[in-house]
């Protein structure tokens, strides 16, 4: 037994060494005794020593590590002028504060800051803002016999940022297995992590115990995903939900181990890149710089003289990210247009690095004259800005801008003068002479704000974004006269947002300004605020969820405009109505329950009180037993009492995804009956009456789904990937793969439930399933299917002023022209669907069989439809002739309007109402003309008029409208 123990010490010492050790130490870079993961020289300037280890697993799992009192972001200084000041508080799950809380800011699985709560749950750090863009940060809170809160919040400019409170709940106990070949299997490093707004944030990171279990404690309420990687047995995954039903155990089942090699090269050159850093990711765990990297934590490894990186332990089902970089070259900080992607079956990845480029641009004088020869000029960009470019440098030499140091891919932004001229750049990938540019002398920009009396509103932020995507202009805060200042604008159009403090783009829009019109000054009126006061009640009590969000009319409602007694359950709400005259809807969102909305009435003066019950959601789980290949395709399907079918549903939560131990969850939902399919098998399971609150189990066993194997025969030259098979019938289960994908031979695989009499049918764009042996029947699993294509009816036709899109040097190409195939009338049955190949002003389309049709053509969104019923189409090629566009009918909307809380914007659409169906869509800005939306075929359409304003937007009208097919309908709508 001792020795057994000390086998066991001995296999994790081993274990714990080998995770810390990063690169070989063997002249050879084939050597790879010492257990590394990286296949390379020992020196470069990627490697690292075991303290940057240590800092990196300190950094990325918090909860493994956890540190009383940690200070606040070292870079970052009260008097820095890039610092932000981060306010926020800890509340537990009935909105009281905690006080003592450990609060930590992850940015990308790093620590940022740190600070500790006080008596009343308030805390405070100083963190450095995004450099050139926005980033997402995690906030994580901890104390000692609550799981750990989280809150999301972005890091933008400089200034005081106010989070959103981070609730602390109760407590649950994680327990998860690690296995191979269906054994426990001891040792595996396991790390469990949160998604948070898509981001995903480590947690905690274990060692499974010799029965391979982990357990994390201290963990909150919710959906984790587990992360097990084991030393030759690659990583698995697995998914779970807490609390968790008791003696459940989550399964992270591990296969084999997956190696990867990376070859860096020279972009231009083709030469190896030795001593280049790699990192490794998948499609959640995203690589640095936007993300924590593979879980559990993987060392950086350094390409070796051969330029090659060996990456061993990924899973072996897995889509790998890779992102490098290196000195001397500017791609990686770009990663998200060119980091590299390997999917599962590929063993080797090529990454091609550019070096920083020179650039000249051209200097087109306009109305002002440029910066003196020798100028140096600050570069700014814009789009995904970088993070991180600090050997870019730009400077005026003589007629040209020369920028050093721009990366091989494209590149765009502003340059700015000392003086404070701007330019606008664009450089396409690996261009030298990039476009002229031209300067122009920024303008300030004053920008008033007043109530409908005509009161000033002080201490109003404000923020223009330029509606050509060049810089960001820093955000103004409106003075005693209600004027805001923005001193140095040169975007001719720009958006006026009011500035929500926990958004880094800025809140509702307020207007627009256009400097070509020679103004300066702006004027822009609000409404009256109006106090909301909502009591709020849980099961009959009052009292506050831990966790909700507030809209009105559509728009967020920030944290700092919502006043809260958690004691009495009341919030004050203080929001701007998109109108004086017409109500708009609050909405109130609680995880865990149903959605409460009331109406308010402007109207009603500056202060209204409305009662708010909260209805507990329910909540579904399914838990699945796959079929022997794992592959399925879950929906979730609700009855529809009115229309007395089945339609799909989603819940406000999001289903949990296919996991090891086959558990998917559904939240939010109301009252009503349900069932979950299987698309790709047509499983149905059995309807089931969900209750809100109280959660519900359904079992979906897809084990005895059987998989059909066949091929597809078709003319020689038949591209046959474009092929696609369906089960005939089983459009009411929603085939939303549209058929299962055909191999380049022809060959396919589908699964059908055992027993089931399932009839095959195959389509392809321009050929039709055979008459004999383009259908096939299966009754018996493993049972060999033929199915056939054939030349089928091709029709063309013209169209008097729309030549379609051709181009003689690239050949055909499709149209927007879009036809259907229906039997007896336009409306009936639908035959096919086609998008019709458009060359030299002909529309072709085929793929069908001989027969009588009737034709629904529509010719884009400005005509009308075409219709044509008895059509033959006989074999061969038919000429349909040539179709004279109509204009067809159109809805006039007649729109009310006054002077105050008038919108920005007005989009509306009509669609057709049954078979047909199609869509027509028209915007609108007032002054701007009529607003009509035209190309409507004779029928009854859904009608919707939206439009946008100063805070946010509304529904103007929803209803049918009938059109006569041609002329004007028109339609009054109130839009004050």
């Amino acid at each position: 037994m001792k020795n057994l123990l000390r086998l066991l010490l001995l296999a994790l010492l081993a274990w714990v060494l080998w995770l810390l050790v990063d690169g070989s130490t063997g002249e050879d870079p084939g050597d790879l005794g010492d257990g590394s993961y990286l296949d390379g020289d020992s020196a470069g300037p990627g490697d690292r020593d075991l303290r940057d280890v240590e800092r990196d697993a300190d950094s990325m799992v918090g909860l493994a590590n956890p540190r009383a009192g940690v200070g606040d972001d070292p870079s970052a200084r009260a008097d820095d002028p890039v610092a932000i000041e981060l306010l926020g508080r800890v509340v537990d799950a009935r909105r009281h504060p905690v006080a003592g809380a450990q609060v930590e800011l992850l940015v990308a699985g790093q620590r940022r800051g740190g600070a500790t709560t006080a008596p009343d749950g308030q805390y405070r750090m100083a963190v450095r803002a995004g450099s050139g863009s926005s980033a997402r940060g995690t906030l994580l809170a901890r104390l000692e016999g609550h799981g750990t809160g989280m809150a999301g919040v972005w890091l933008a400019e400089p200034g005081t940022l106010t989070a959103p409170p981070i609730v602390l709940e109760a407590a649950y106990r994680l327990q998860g297995r690690v296995e191979v070949d269906g054994k426990p299997s001891p040792f595996a490093q396991v790390a469990v992590v949160a998604r948070d707004g898509g981001q995903v944030t480590p947690l905690a990171l274990q060692s499974a115990g010799p029965d391979g279990t982990v357990t994390f404690d201290g963990l909150a309420a919710g959906l984790y995903e587990l992360y097990a990687l084991l030393p030759g047995r690659g990583r698995g995954t697995g998914q779970a939900r807490l609390p968790q039903p008791e003696g459940e155990v989550a399964v992270l089942a591990l296969g084999g181990e997956r190696l990867l090699d990376v070859i860096v090269e020279d972009a231009r050159t083709g030469e190896p890149v030795a001593g280049a850093s790699v990192h490794i990711g998948d499609k959640r765990t995203l690589p640095r710089p936007s993300g924590p990297g593979y879980l559990p934590a993987l060392p950086a490894l350094t390409t070796n003289r051969q330029g090659r990186a060996t990456v061993r332990g990924l899973g072996l089902e897995e889509t790998i990210y890779v992102n490098v970089e290196a000195a001397g070259y500017i791609a990686g900080v770009w990663w998200r247009s060119s980091r590299q992607v390997a999917r599962p079956g590929t063993s080797e990845v090529r990454v091609r690095l550019g070096r920083p480029r020179r650039v000249m641009f051209p200097i087109y004088e306009g109305d002002v004259r440029p910066p003196e020869d020798g100028t140096p000029l600050a570069v700014e960009f814009s789009g995904q800005a970088v993070q991180t470019l600090d050997a870019v440098s730009a400077r005026v030499d003589g007629s040209y801008v020369v920028v050093e140091g721009l990366p091989a891919i494209n590149a765009s932004g502003v340059l700015t003068a000392p003086g404070g001229l701007q330019a606008r750049f664009t450089a396409p990938a690996g261009v030298d002479m990039g476009n002229a540019v031209q300067f122009v002398a920024p303008r300030a920009v004053r920008v008033r704000v007043h109530e409908p009396g005509g009161a000033p509103v002080a201490g109003l932020a404000l923020r223009l974004n330029p509606m050509d995507g060049s810089g960001r202009i820093p955000p103004a805060v409106t003075d005693a006269e209600g004027v805001a200042t923005f001193p140095a604008v040169a975007a001719v159009k720009a958006g006026v947002h009011l500035r929500v403090n926990d958004t880094p783009w800025g809140g509702p829009l307020l207007g627009r300004i256009d400097l070509s019109t020679g103004e300066e000054e702006y004027t822009f009126e609000l409404q009256q605020r109006i106090a909301c006061v909502l009591r709020v009640r849980i099961d009959g009590e009052s009292a506050l969820p831990g966790r909700y969000t507030v809209t009105a009319a559509g728009q967020r409602v920030s944290s700092e405009q919502i006043v809260e007694d958690a004691t009495t359950g009341e919030l004050q709400v203080s929001v701007r109505p998109p109108s004086a005259e017409r109500a708009f809807e609050l909405q109130f969102l609680a995880e865990g329950y149903l959605p409460a909305s009331v109406q308010i009435e402007p109207a009603e003066g500056s202060q209204v009180e409305h009662d708010i019950e909260l209805r507990a959601a329910g909540r579904l789980v399914a838990r699945v037993r796959p079929p022997d290949d794992g592959r399925y395709s879950l929906g979730l399907q609700r009855l529809h009492t009115d229309r007395k079918r089945w339609v799909p549903t989603a819940g406000r939560g999001r289903a949990a995804q296919a996991s090891s131990d086959g558990v998917h969850a559904y939240e939010g939902l109301e009252t009503g009956r349900y069932r979950v399919v299987d698309l790709r098998s047509g499983y149905e399971s059995r309807p089931i009456d969900l209750v809100p609150g109280a959660p519900v189990e359904i079992q979906v066993d897809l084990s005895d789904s059987v998989e059909v194997q066949g091929r597809v025969q078709a003319p020689a030259g038949t591209d046959l990937t474009k092929a696609r098979v369906l089960i005939a019938g089983r459009h009411a289960r929603a085939q939303a793969h549209a058929g299962e994908r055909v191999g380049a031979d022809g060959s396919f695989r589908l699964r059908a439930l055992r027993g089931e009499r399932v009839e095959l049918t195959v389509t392809h764009p321009l050929l039709a399933a055979a008459a004999a042996g383009g259908r096939a029947t299966v009754t018996a699993p493993g049972e060999a299917v033929t199915l056939r294509l054939e030349a089928g009816v091709e029709a063309f036709f013209r169209v008097a002023g729309l030549a379609g899109a051709s181009n003689a040097s690239s050949g055909p190409t499709r149209s927007p022209v879009q036809v259907r195939l229906y039997k007896g009338r336009v409306g009936g049955e639908l035959v096919r669907t086609v998008q019709p190949v458009a060359s030299a002003g002909v529309f072709t389309f085929g793929g069908f069989t001989p027969g009588t049709y009737a034709l629904w053509i529509g010719l884009g969104s400005h005509h009308a439809p075409y219709t044509r019923t008895g059509v033959v189409l006989g074999r061969g090629r038919t000429d349909l002739g040539s179709i004279t566009p109509s204009a067809g009918g159109a809805i006039l909307i007649e729109l009310r309007t006054g002077a105050a809380g008038s919108p920005t914007s007005i989009w509306a659409s009509a669609t057709a109402v049954g078979e047909p169906r199609y869509a027509r869509h028209a915007s609108h800005k007032p002054g701007s003309g009529p607003l009509r939306v035209t190309g409507l075929g004779k029928g009854t359409f859904q009608v919707l008029v939206r439009a946008s304003g100063a805070t946010g937007s509304r529904i103007l009208y929803e209803g049918e409208v009938v059109v006569r097919g041609s002329g004007e309908t028109r339609l009054e709508v109130d839009a004050r």
